[in-house]
């Protein structure tokens, strides 16, 4: 089972998973990365997926913004 979702989440990214954003990690020590790992995919499927689910939220329009921001990249950083 999670080969075949990790397969999935790889031909997720190689397809769909290109235009979307990407995770912002704090790693200083990885700077010279040059293709994505798979923990890089799976948190842009999180991101994307989590940016879906918030999008539908009401209120003030700056605040749902600036936590939207926070929790796609918290929950998709996976801390």
């Amino acid at each position: 089972m999670a080969w075949f979702v990790q397969t999935l989440t790889i031909l997720w990214s190689a397809t769909a998973g290109k235009s979307g954003p990407e995770v912002k990690r704090d790693r200083p020590w990885y700077t010279a990365k040059v293709s994505p790992t798979f923990a890089d995919m799976l948190g842009a499927l999180r991101l994307q997926f989590w940016d879906e689910r918030l999008s539908g939220m009401s209120g003030d329009e700056e605040d749902r913004t600036k936590l939207r921001e926070f929790l796609k990249n918290w929950l998709a950083a996976g801390r």
